[in-house]
């Protein structure tokens, strides 16, 4: 997964993609409960060796940009996995 928390970084991937004629589908992933997401940052253990994960308040602290042309929003604190996986099936099978 990439994540782009500034417009900039969506925007090079963007353009990689119409260099390479690939398409090219924005989907921003939230959790609008800030309870749950909390809960999952102080929950989440690394599955990489020596990794560090951020503390909940990195995560407040950090730079993001809000997405000026997104396709999808997928809210986490709503949706399944499959669910999630079905509604970016659905959209890609309307492109």
């Amino acid at each position: 997964m990439i994540k782009n928390p500034i417009a900039i970084t969506r925007k090079d991937w963007q353009q990689v993609a119409k260099q390479t004629e690939s398409d090219f589908i924005e989907i921003e992933l939230i959790c609008s409960n800030e309870k749950i997401h909390k809960s999952r940052v102080e929950e989440r253990i690394a599955d990489i060796e020596g990794h560090k994960l951020p503390t909940w308040q990195a995560v407040l602290d950090r730079n993001y940009e809000l997405w000026e042309s997104k396709q999808i929003v997928i809210d986490t604190s709503k949706y399944l996995i499959d669910e999630s996986v079905e509604i970016i099936m659905n959209f890609i099978a309307l492109e």
